[in-house]
Formats: C-alpha cells, structure tokens, sequence
C-alpha cells in the first residue's frame, strides 16, 4: 500500500514540478527535475527489488516453518513410539523376571523331592536283604505279600513322576521364556532405530530453527532497508515540493470552452474518489475514460503545454503524460498515454490532439486518466473533473 501511495505522490509532485514552472523557467528547472526523477525511478527500483527479495524470503520462511511443523510432529510421533516400546521392554522383563523365580521355585521343589527320594532309597540300602525279605515274608498271606511288594514299587514310581512333572513344567517355563526373551530382542532392536531416527530428526529440527532464524535476521535487514529508501525518497519528495512552491501559474483559464477529453469514448471506469484495490483503496485524483489503445486525446481547454513526461519504470505512477497550465492556477493532467503528440510550451486550443490512449505505468488496461487541478495558497488540490467537463 505504502508503495502504491509512493507511486501516486511521485507522479502528482512530478506533473506540477513542470506544470507550475513559467516558461521562461522551463529549461532552468528540466534539468532538476529530470535528476529528482532519476533519483526517485532508482529508489523505486531498489525498494522493488528488496520487496521481492522480501516475498520470496517469506514464502521460503513459510516453507521453513511448515518443514519444521512437520519434523515437530514427527519427532512428538517418534517419542510416543519409543515410550511404547520402553513400556513393552519393561512389562518383558518383569515377565522374564517372574518366569526366572518359578523355574527357580520348581527347581527347589525337584531338589527337595529328589533328596526326599533318595533319603528313601538309602534308608532301604542300608536294610539288609533278609529284613526287606522278612518284610515280604512276615506277611499274613501271600497277598499281603505282594501289596507290600506294591507298595513299596509305587513309592518309588511317584517319587518319579513327581519329578517327571516338574521337570516338565520347567522345561515349559523355559520354552515361555525364551520366547518372550526373542520378543524383547525384536523390540530392543526396534527401539534403537526409532532412537536413532530421532536423533536425525533432533538434528534436522536444529538446522530448521537455526534457517528460521537467519530468515528472521534477512527480513529484518530488508525491513530496515526499505524504511532507509523510503526516508530518501520522502527527502526526494520535500525538494519536489520546494520546487513547486516556487512556480506560479500565468493567464486565466476559459471557463466556456471546457470539453471531453476522449471524443470517441464516454465510458468511465472509475470516478473521482472511487476507491479500489489498484489504489490501495486511496481516494481516486481524477476519472478514468476506457478507450482502445491509440484513440486521440484532445485538450479539454486551451493552455499551454508544460510537461511530457516520456520516460517511466513500467507499472509506476501515472507512465506517459502530458499537463496543460489554464492559467488562473487551474490544470490538466492526461496519464497512461500510449504515445504524445504536443511538446513543451507548446500553446493548444479546446479539442485539439494531444496523445493518444494507452496503459504505461500503474495501469490495468487501456483507458485516459482525467485529471484537473487548482492552487490554492501553496497547496494543490485534485478537482472532480466532471465539475468542468461533461459527457
């Protein structure tokens, strides 16, 4: 916006730097006028270039930011994971830790059944034969007999079962184990590579902030640039305005033979004091008469010619112009002319050819920017040109 109202400043100072200028002082002030211009085209082009520079740092730092959104996600992601798996580590290890006491509880129970078994079996050792004979024999009948012989072979088949089971569930126990010991190992593994991503991804995530903070650093400097042009250029502005304070306008203007400026065109886009985006919404200076390209402009009244204005940086201020003094104080600007047909000095009549329809500068197509203004006290004054010329 600021750029937009620069642009519109440096075309109305630069149409009365030549319209306010008698003609005897023409040639005195072209040269100073001519060297503003220069001065403020430069300006205008540095700030254009650093804006770009400037749009082009904000979409990468957009970019920048999005990246690093994205890393940030990433890395909330892999922490989650890494939990998760560090929670499964644990509940593993508390399993293989319970696996690790019962086998260790079945084994005692083997040792203490065994020790009880072979208690047994030494105590029947040191029985002689004839005891364990006399045992059999002192039965009552032969089948107490051989229930004692059954008994006795029972004994020692459940001392071995016993220990056949739990020997059983030991090796079941085992098998468990090593199961889940071979799940922990696939999860330990998985959690050193989640850990190593994580780091690449702590990584990248510096190297973003650290990008982020270099594009901080650079749109600051650019900021500041601008605002350093922009102080030159209002100092540019001032001499501008000196300058025309010291020109007065000579004669007086014809208030009867006012006419329309476009005599093949009565359209206008946009009025005096309009609003609209090409402005910035700024108050409109003039009216705006859509024309093809090449249609003549005439001289809404007769005058003298004071500026053309030939030379301009496409897309700023008003392009190529041409300004008639009225006399009484009372000008003419026709802008964003395709090509010019007057000269300076240059004394014109009501309805004569002066240029021709075109878009040079800050123009969205092809149309006449009408514009008429007075001095009053020093200070010039946009008028609604429709207050002097009507279709």
């Amino acid at each position: 916006m600021k750029n937009k109202l620069f642009r519109s400043l440096l075309s109305f100072s630069l149409c009365f730097l030549v319209l306010l200028a008698p003609a005897a002082n023409i040639k005195s002030s072209a040269a100073t006028q001519s060297e503003l211009e220069e001065q403020l085209a430069e300006f205008e082009r540095q700030k254009e270039e650093i804006n770009k520079k400037l749009n082009d740092l904000k979409a990468e730092k957009a970019d920048q930011q999005s990246y690093q959104n994205t890393l940030s996600q990433k890395i909330n992601l892999m922490n989650t994971q890494l939990n998760s798996l560090q929670s499964e580590i644990s509940t593993m290890n508390t399993q293989i830790l319970t696996m690790e006491n019962e086998i260790a509880e079945k084994e005692k129970e083997i040792n203490e059944n065994w020790e009880l078994f072979k208690a047994r079996l030494r105590a029947i050792y040191m029985t002689d034969d004839t005891s364990y004979i006399a045992a059999v024999l002192g039965a009552g009948s032969y089948s107490d007999m051989l229930m004692k012989s059954e008994t006795l072979k029972r004994i020692s088949e459940h001392d071995n079962a016993l220990i056949a089971d739990l020997q059983a569930d030991i090796k079941k126990i085992e098998e468990n184990k090593a199961g889940i010991e071979e799940n922990k190992s696939s999860v330990v593994s998985m959690k050193a590579i989640a850990e190593g991503q994580l780091s690449e991804l702590d990584a990248a995530y510096a190297e973003s902030e650290l990008a982020l903070s270099h594009m901080k650093d650079q749109e600051s400097q650019y900021n500041e640039d601008i605002e350093a042009i922009q102080r030159e250029k209002e100092a540019v502005m001032r001499e501008i305005e000196a300058i025309i304070n010291q020109n007065n306008s000579e004669g007086t203007v014809s208030s009867t033979t006012w006419t329309w400026p476009v005599p093949t065109s009565r359209y206008i886009t946009s009025y005096f004091n309009a609003l609209d985006s090409i402005r910035d919404y700024r108050a409109h200076t003039g009216i705006d008469i859509a024309a093809p390209k090449n249609t003549p402009i005439v001289a809404a009244n007769s005058g003298t010619v004071i500026a053309v204005v030939t030379n301009y940086t496409p897309g700023v201020g008003y392009g190529k112009y041409v300004m008639i003094d009225h006399g009484s104080s009372v000008y003419t600007l026709y802008a964003h002319c395709e090509s010019i047909s007057a000269y300076v000095g240059q004394v014109v009549s009501a309805g004569q050819t002066i240029a021709y329809v075109g878009t040079t500068g800050n123009s969205s197509g092809y149309h006449l920017h009408f514009g008429v203004s007075i001095k009053k006290s020093g200070v010039n004054y946009w008028q609604n040109p429709l207050n002097y010329v009507s279709r």
